[in-house]
């Protein structure tokens, strides 16, 4: 028992004297983190994202009926691969990054200076609250980033080359400008926010989840280590930890907002341009309506496989690199931004 309570005063102790947090982030350093983290985790599942917006954009029923579509997730991924080479399964990469990269770097930068306002006295914030945070952080990435968001699901659903149908196909976009160009000319500069109240719609609810959830299970997990360990190095959360707990935030939270994910994408998709979605919605809840109608409730979550395939290591690797490059940039701000200084 005495063990016990030494371990735990050693753990308060080290933790007083500049444990994690202890050197705080500044704005670009918490910027920097986020964007590091989003194109990170972006570019490590850029095919299973491809396959999962190719479904989602796929208005016939996924199955061995589906003649122009894809009917299977190992099917889907071989068929872009067969018909558009290696590169098709990273189809619109770059413009995602370019997109999410700055993304996660608000979304975190917005949570963190948020979050802190809504504290008690012990540092303690109200799981609403957390979710508050969350939610406006998401708000605030999308506001930022969106038509990016727009030009990246172009990019993806477009195709080139020879089809397994026999049809040839050729680019309707030569990259992110041109898409953004020839999107404003021919259907006017609002066309850049098309699906934007959809995805503000399922943003809110998947980051509050997200945030409330993951932090609410590395508290659990914070504790659970500290309990347990002997030396204030055992009490810290590992890397495999946080990939761990951002696997199961992830795939809570998604889940829990799909629905709005495949809507957003329609409404990006739609366009009379070459090789685009030519279903015209109207709005988001005449869009579910019509979905249901036609594909069944389940055509709401269409591609949910390919996409808990992906937002499971996604948010993993998002979260797992944000919080190494946190340990990273607290690390040089107490050692002065001088690495060969040693305290």
């Amino acid at each position: 028992m005495q063990t016990a309570t030494n371990s735990s005063e050693v753990i308060k102790v080290a933790s007083a004297k500049g444990g994690d947090g202890a050197a705080k982030l500044g704005p670009i350093q918490t910027l920097l983190a986020g964007s590091v983290a989003g194109v990170m985790s972006r570019s490590f599942t850029a095919p299973l994202d491809v396959t999962k917006i190719l479904f989602q954009v796929q208005t016939e029923a996924i199955d061995k009926t589906a003649k122009g579509g894809y009917n299977s997730f190992g099917g889907a991924l071989m068929r872009i691969f067969k018909e558009e080479g290696l590169h098709g399964l990273w189809k619109g990469n770059v413009v995602a990054c370019l997109r999410l990269g700055p993304y996660s770097g608000v979304k975190y930068f917005t949570f963190e200076n948020t979050k802190d306002y809504f504290a008690d006295v012990n540092g303690k914030i109200p799981e609403w609250k957390r979710a508050a945070c969350g939610a406006l952080a998401g708000s605030m990435a999308v506001l930022t980033t969106y038509p990016l968001d727009l030009v990246k699901t172009r990019l993806t659903i477009q195709k080139e080359g020879i089809g397994a149908d026999g049809v040839v196909y050729k680019k309707t976009y030569n990259g992110t400008w041109d898409c953004i160009k020839k999107v404003s000319r021919d259907e006017g500069t609002a066309a850049l926010f098309k699906g934007l109240s959809p995805t503000l719609q399922g943003v809110i609810p998947f980051e509050a989840v997200q945030f409330t959830f993951y932090n609410w299970i590395k508290e659990l997990r914070a504790e659970q280590k500290k309990a347990t360990a002997k030396t204030p190095e055992e009490a810290k959360l590992a890397t495999f930890d946080f990939l761990a707990l951002g696997c199961v935030a992830g795939a809570v939270a998604q889940q829990a907002a799909y629905p709005f994910d495949l809507i957003r994408k329609r409404f990006m998709a739609q366009s009379n341009a070459a090789g685009m979605l030519k279903t015209q919605y109207t709005g988001t809840w005449s869009c579910f309506a019509d979905i249901v109608k036609k594909e069944g409730f389940l055509g709401l979550y269409k591609g949910t496989l390919p996409n808990l395939l992906k937002v499971c290591p996604y948010a993993a690797i998002m979260w797992a690199t944000y919080e190494q490059m946190r340990k990273l940039f607290e690390w040089v701000n107490a050692n002065g931004h001088n690495p060969a200084h040693k305290k």
